[in-house]
């Protein structure tokens, strides 16, 4: 949290620098992701290790987009922007599967609780992808991929935030659940304002809304170090 108030003071009304926002932005989202690790509390190791591995997989994608908005780089023909949204898709299963995991820490396997969660979660998403395809189809111009990212993430973001409020509804109120929700909210909040911004034509690049993203990381992070039944 330190880092993240000193990235906020120094990005204040400042133009975007590879220092701030390629090094320290991304820095963040990484030492939330080794925090998550370093946690002593007894926990699932599957949930754990996706998790981070969703966090540093977005990492990658945000260091590879921040190099190529600052620098002009030639990788015999390929895309940092592909590699970059590759990394981003990555995040959503390996989330997915850690939150899961996490949340169910403790808890004797019900396969009912998985299919309702299962359910809702694809309901929701598909009555999301059926408003979305046509306006994509229609409104973007683009390849295939541009298409499927901009399907895939809004759909994505839906996934995650209903499946974590349908696994914590689910359980016990607890203190680590609350983060993780407000986690979720936080990085879903931030990329839905992001996919809109963007579609619009009004973002721009470091804008302190971004810190909505290290603020989910370092919310789902701060989860792991407090007990399932705390």
């Amino acid at each position: 949290m330190a880092a993240l108030t000193i990235y906020v003071v120094l990005r204040n009304d400042s133009a975007p620098t590879w220092e701030l926002d390629l090094l320290l932005f991304n820095s963040i989202a990484i030492l939330a992701a080794l925090s998550l690790l370093r946690s002593p509390i007894p926990d699932d190791q599957q949930g754990r290790i996706g998790l981070s591995l969703a966090i540093l997989s977005w990492s990658l994608g945000s260091i590879a987009s921040s190099i190529e908005t600052f620098f002009v780089l030639d990788f015999a023909g390929l895309s940092l922007e592909t590699f970059a949204q590759c990394a981003y898709v990555a995040f959503y299963p390996l989330a997915l599967h850690g939150l899961t995991r996490a949340i169910r820490f403790k808890v004797a396997s019900k396969s009912l609780e998985i299919l309702d969660t299962l359910i809702i979660a694809l309901g929701c998403t598909t009555i999301l992808a059926a408003f979305l395809i046509r306006p994509a189809m229609t409104s973007i111009s683009g390849s295939i991929f541009q298409v499927f990212l901009a399907i895939f993430y809004p759909v994505g973001d839906v996934v995650l935030l209903v499946s974590v409020l349908t696994l914590c509804a689910l359980h016990r109120v607890s203190l680590r659940n609350l983060l993780l929700v407000l986690g979720i909210a936080s990085y879903t909040g931030s990329d839905l304002y992001f996919l809109y911004s963007s579609q619009a034509g009004n973002y721009e690049f470091g804008s302190l809304t971004d810190i909505g993203w290290l603020i989910g990381f370092i919310l789902i992070s701060e989860s792991f170090w407090h007990a399932s039944d705390e």
